[in-house]
């Protein structure tokens, strides 16, 4: 390490943490002109350069190449030991006083629990998104989710009388947490970051019915999608791991993102990743590639009551 430009000293749990940065002199690449180089040799070359990514709850990011970034068995293992002894101690806590010594005993070991989760999940976003980077593939393709959104706490509904309905609060509850422990945020950011190092190029696709589009043919049905797992076309009967189907979509579509829409038309959404910054307004058939139906200012004309107004 060279002499560091800033260093800062924090302390969270009772451990004393020291992070530190400094200039290393390197000049990064743009990864846009080794695309560019990609497009003018063909859609062929350009798909054999580029990955796409599929997120999902059961397994965190599976990749159009067929690989599985997971966490491991012994991770799993620890996350399930480590949220049961916080809800444990968190039924303990309900029912001490608080400022006494056993308090805060109990409050420090949720701490600790807590922490222990935070830094499985840093551990496996670290990992997975060192080996995406490091990959053969130029150009990283993910679905653009809102995750903010995804996550949120379902609004409460009322009846006409004004009584609360059952508005499924627990089992979104469920899901977000299943959604948050993927780290679909946090790994997709460390993704984008470490790409724009090495010269590599992320980029988000709309992930509109994504899993239920054919790889192949590219029939789009609700029926497609069998199960979980499984993918089965009605139109051609191709048959695929829904999740690997899923990331080849969003491969096809990046690719065809990049042919139609020129370095212009993106923009830099978060450190090294890309999204088509260009909108449209119009008829549903418009916004699916059809004509560019962008609506133009009306002219400054006055009716004959206006002018009469301002005459007098």
């Amino acid at each position: 390490f060279k002499v560091p430009k800033s260093l800062r000293l924090s302390r969270l749990r009772g451990e004393y943490y020291v992070s530190f940065s400094y200039e290393d002199g390197r000049v990064l690449e743009d990864p846009w002109e080794q695309v560019i180089e990609l497009i003018s040799q063909g859609e062929e070359v350009l798909r054999e350069a580029s990955c796409g990514n599929d997120r999902g709850v059961k397994i965190p990011v599976v990749s159009s190449k067929g690989e599985c970034y997971d966490f491991t068995p012994e991770q799993k293992k620890t996350l399930r030991k480590k949220k049961k002894q916080i809800r444990k101690n968190q039924k303990r806590l309900s029912r001490q006083h608080k400022g006494s010594k056993r308090h805060e005993k109990v409050k420090r070991q949720i701490a600790k629990d807590s922490a222990k989760i935070a830094r499985i999940r840093e551990d496996f976003s670290h990992q997975s998104s060192h080996k995406l980077v490091w990959s053969e593939e130029t150009i990283l393709t993910w679905e653009d989710l809102r995750v903010k959104d995804m996550t949120k706490r379902p609004a409460p509904q009322r009846d006409d009388q004004g009584k609360y309905l059952p508005n499924r609060a627990r089992a979104k509850a469920g899901l977000n947490e299943a959604i948050l422990n993927s780290c679909w945020g946090d790994m997709l950011r460390k993704v984008g970051y470490k790409a724009k190092r090495v010269g590599k190029l992320v980029l988000l696709v709309s992930a509109y019915r994504s899993s239920q589009e054919c790889a192949k043919c590219h029939h789009t049905h609700p029926g497609n999608r069998v199960n979980q797992s499984i993918f089965k076309c009605l139109g051609c009967g191709y048959s695929e791991n829904a999740d690997v189907n899923a990331s080849q979509i969003i491969e096809y579509r990046g690719v065809q993102a990049l042919l139609e829409h020129p370095k212009a038309d993106w923009e830099e959404v978060s450190e090294g990743i890309w999204k088509i910054s260009i909108t449209t307004r119009g008829t549903r058939g418009s916004a699916q590639g059809g004509k560019d139906k962008t609506q133009k200012p009306k002219a400054d004309v006055q009716s004959p009551r206006s002018a009469n107004r301002v005459s007098a």
